[in-house]
């Protein structure tokens, strides 16, 4: 029927509201299309850098949602987790919702234990029980198509088979499920491949490409590492002609240049070639081959390390390595190895109980000194009042443990001993909602505890439960599964305001960057002020106000490099021109010198255009670009913009809103209207809301906000105003909810409103419903709290409903006194929702009056039952080992 979803993914009590969100289509590819004939192709080398493979030896690397552990059908763009539709871009960062399995073992370490020439320090590792501790996933890489764009699915290299000892333990058959320190069982394995004079000089670097499981045979070599730490000189377009050492830390975390030390967990993306501010401004023509830039997080804001190397193998070497690096540091970055490097920063082998109270600090856990002496007596075996790393592990453990996850193991446990498939099968129907088969069943075996059980014990139970794979956010929407066949009118579409501006709205600095940040989040609306400039140039700044200048000709094409990096679906610019007729013919030509057929065919050109009755659907427009701006569509009118760019414009600003109620009936199609946030509560709901069924309207931060703070974009977005342009440059609870809206219908910036909103010849095959949803959140426990100062931790989790006047709704938890590590709460909230469509859940973590970390998400996005929330620091970024357990439930009252 296109809206509903199968009754075998819905559960019963939710099957009513989620009907009007589900349509049966898959995801929307991204780049390509025009943009990609007019970019310049990359370089043959280039080409061969990026067609690098995901080695291994079973041929199971499958793109998985971290949230759901069936495979998912899902674009390259989004599989690939960022580029550049073939232009040399990439980022490490796989967009917040797609992963690799963990790798599974190495083809070499696989041949070794075949031998019998597997190191016994690594027999030993591989068959110690260990947590099954969370590992940040790796992002997959493409195999170049014959244009050289990556736009294919991963090719993964098929290993030859072999014939495997019948007693070969069955550790080394299931590592995917319990991936080992990568760093040490390259070192481990390297070690035992140079002991061995049998082995050729090939087969060591085979050994280590395959242990870093990322690059082709021979493609990354261990002297590439001992090269990069080394450093080799190169320079930077600030420095000019000037020479500095660029080199990898001893211990592969940074990258420092000159006095610029860089962690490389904090490195979003890289960029081949010379496309960054600092390089437009200094470009070297003869050096494109040999540069680079780094662009990483410093404090919420993107800085760019712009590099050109001497030779080309230089740039081959830090382009790759640095790759390398990242996706080894993203891999490792788990429970065990965040205490084993502080037991590190100890330089001890056993440690006292003063020691372990100053560690628990760390740990953001202050306890009384009773009960650190309490548990150190308890985990003190040998009765010599010290523990070794072992021990600490063991004690961490215990204090790891949820009380609340062992109470629902021995309600659902038949035995006492271990959870049997029909044990399962009712604690996933009656709490989460869901059906397991017996195939499901063995795979949670697989993934969470022993192979060789038959029962999920308590350990594999709860790893179950607090895995990335059992998020809040259900999986099903973290795809665009909305078939975007209706109307623009018809969507709330993710907007910015002054989208050049990356600081304050009266001084801040204007950069390209601002529109690459917010192409790359999905935002779908952007924003171009255009002043004359010097030489005949228009020029985006901020009029009247004291922001820098950058040229207009670098937006357009910033705008056809990232315009459809996300997705294809319209991308929808802003235009507020200022300029002169002269520069207004030259906004037009880069327009169609850069954009050309991107550019969507406007309305009002059309010989048919009175017969057009709605704007065109998502799905119709995909792969173009709408310029919003004034339009000449009436000769008696006196023109404010020249021919060549109104032919062009797609959507009409610069309607009235003195008259909405003949307004929706007579303005076209094309016709849209303009509101400050100041102005919006002057204008009656009543006749807004009409107005917006057929129509787009837009609104905009009032003037006097210099500080690019926002405004509540809920009250808009309840009149069924589709362009709610907000300040992406900010962060704050007006930006988080934002985020968490357009997080539905895989990040893609588009989102169903409600068929309330649309027109009424639209609303038939909905059902209506006076009842009211109730939903029900109990707020039980959190781990690895954020630290701000070093300081104890009291927390809170405030709990928020945003959405329609009336639903709106807060409740916030007693606080936890001193304990970041592993507070519990087990507090309930109930929310009665007359408009659940349109409400987002805020959730923040306080201490005191500030907020240490937050999530946001649709309510219609929630799955029932004992999930996990994911914690996000202040600039959206994911808090690592940071997660909320609670439990959500669903009625209709």
């Amino acid at each position: 029927d296109g809206g509903t979803r199968t009754p075998q993914r819905t559960p019963p009590h939710l099957s009513a509201f989620t009907s009007l969100r589900r349509a049966t289509v898959g995801g929307v590819g991204s780049g390509g299309g025009e943009a990609e004939k007019l970019a310049p192709a990359p370089p043959p080398q280039q080409q061969q850098q990026e067609a690098e493979w995901v080695v291994t030896p079973l041929a199971t690397a499958v793109p998985l949602s971290r949230s759901c552990p069936q495979q998912r059908t899902t674009t390259p763009e989004v599989q690939r987790g960022g580029g550049d539709c073939g232009q040399g871009y990439w980022s490490p960062d796989a967009h917040e919702e797609e992963s690799l399995l963990p790798l599974p073992l190495p083809a070499a370490a696989l041949d070794f234990a075949c031998s019998g020439l597997l190191p016994a320090a690594y027999q030993a590792f591989t068959h110690k029980k260990l947590p099954a501790y969370n590992t940040v996933p790796l992002p997959p890489k493409l195999q170049p198509n014959d244009d050289g764009d990556q736009q294919q699915l991963p090719v993964v290299e098929q290993q030859p088979q072999r014939q495997r000892p019948v007693s070969m333990p069955p550790q080394h058959q299931r590592v995917i499920s319990r991936q080992p320190h990568w760093r040490k069982l390259r070192e481990c394995l390297l070690k035992s491949a140079l002991r061995k004079p049998l082995l050729k000089e090939k087969r060591k670097n085979d050994l280590f490409v395959d242990c870093i499981g990322f690059a082709p045979v021979g493609s990354f070599m261990l002297s590439h590492f001992v090269s990069m730490k080394d450093g080799t000189m190169v320079r930077t377009p600030k420095k000019g002609d000037e020479d500095m050492l660029l080199r990898l830390s001893d211990d592969e975390k940074y990258l420092i240049c000159g006095t610029h030390t860089i962690p490389l967990l904090r490195v979003d993306e890289m960029r081949k070639g010379q496309k960054t501010t600092s390089f437009h401004k200094r470009k070297q023509s003869d050096a494109i081959n040999r540069s680079f830039s780094v662009l990483y997080d410093c404090d919420g804001k993107m800085q760019a390390l712009d590099v050109i190397t001497r030779t080309e193998s230089d740039f081959e070497m830090w382009t790759s390595g640095i790759f390398h690096c990242v996706s080894l540091l993203r891999c490792e970055a788990t429970e065990l190895d965040y205490y084993c490097e502080e037991w590190k920063k100890l330089g001890q082998e056993t440690i006292t109980c003063n020691t372990l109270q100053a560690l628990l600090c760390r740990f953001n856990l202050y306890a009384p000194w009773e009960d650190v002496m309490e548990l150190f007596k308890s985990t003190d075996e040998n009765k010599d009042d010290l523990l070794d790393y072992n021990d600490l592990i063991c004690l961490l453990d215990k204090l790891r443990a949820r009380s609340e996850i062992a109470q629902l193991f021995a309600q659902f446990s038949s035995n006492g001993t271990g959870l049997e498939f029909q044990d399962l099968s009712l604690f996933f129907l009656a709490k989460q909602r869901e059906t397991v088969t017996q195939a499901d069943f063995t795979s949670l075996i697989h993934h969470y505890d022993n192979d060789n059980q038959t029962t999920l014990s308590r350990r594999g139970f709860e790893n179950m439960l607090t895995s990335y794979k059992n998020e809040v956010f259900d999986p099903e929407k973290a795809r665009v599964y909305d078939e975007l066949n209706l109307p623009l009118p018809c969507y709330w579409i993710a907007s910015s305001h002054n989208t050049y501006l990356i600081e304050n709205q009266f001084s801040g600095d204007s950069s390209l960057e601002g529109y690459i940040s917010c192409f790359k989040s999905g935002c779908k609306c952007v924003e171009i002020d255009i002043w004359d400039g010097d030489n005949n140039e228009p020029k985006v700044t901020h009029g009247r106000t004291l922001t820098s200048r950058i040229p207009f000709v670098d937006v357009v094409r910033v705008i056809r490099d990232y315009a459809f990096i996300k997705n294809r679906l319209p991308l929808i610019i802003s235009l507020e021109n200022h300029c002169s007729p002269p520069q207004q013919e030259k906004m037009a030509a880069y327009f169609k010198a850069y954009l050309g057929g991107m550019l969507a065919t406007p309305i009002h050109v059309m010989e048919d255009s009175a017969d057009v009755q709605y704007l065109h659907s998502p799905k119709e427009l995909e792969g173009k670009i709408l310029l919003k701006g004034t339009v000449i569509d009436n000769p008696a009118v006196s023109k404010k913009v020249t021919d060549s760019l109104s032919r062009i414009t797609y959507l009409k600003s610069g309607g009235s809103t003195a008259d909405l109620t003949s307004a929706k009936d007579t303005a076209r199609p094309y016709e849209m209207i303009s509101v400050s946030e100041s102005d919006l509560p002057s204008l009656d709901p009543s006749l807004l809301l009409p107005y917006n069924e057929r129509h787009l309207s837009r609104t905009y931060p009032k003037g006097s906000r210099i500080d690019s703070s926002n405004y509540d974009p809920d009250p808009a977005w309840s009149a069924g105003v589709q362009l709610v342009a907000l300040n992406y440059q900010t962060p704050g609870k007006y930006m988080w909810v934002n985020r968490g809206k357009f997080r539905d219908n895989g990040c893609c910036g588009y989102v169903r409103k409600p068929y309330y909103m649309f027109p009424s010849s639209m609303r038939s095959p909905y059902p209506v419903t006076q009842n009211q949803l109730l939903l029900e959140v109990t707020v039980l426990s959190a781990r690895h709290l954020p630290q701000p100062s070093k300081i104890a931790v009291d927390a809170t989790v405030s709990l928020q409903i945003c959405g329609a006047p009336g639903d709106t709704k807060e409740f916030t938890t007693h606080a936890i006194k001193s304990n970041g590590f592993n507070p519990g709460w087990n507090e309930k909230a109930a929310f009665r929702m007359a408009h659940h469509e349109e409400a987002v859940l805020l959730v923040q973590v306080c201490c005191k009056a500030s907020t240490l970390a937050h999530y946001a998400l649709p309510v219609s996005c929630i799955r029932p039952g004992y999930r996990i929330v994911p914690l996000l620091d202040t600039h959206e970024r994911e808090v690592p080992l940071s997660t909320l357990f609670c439990r959500f439930d669903f009625s209709w009252v």
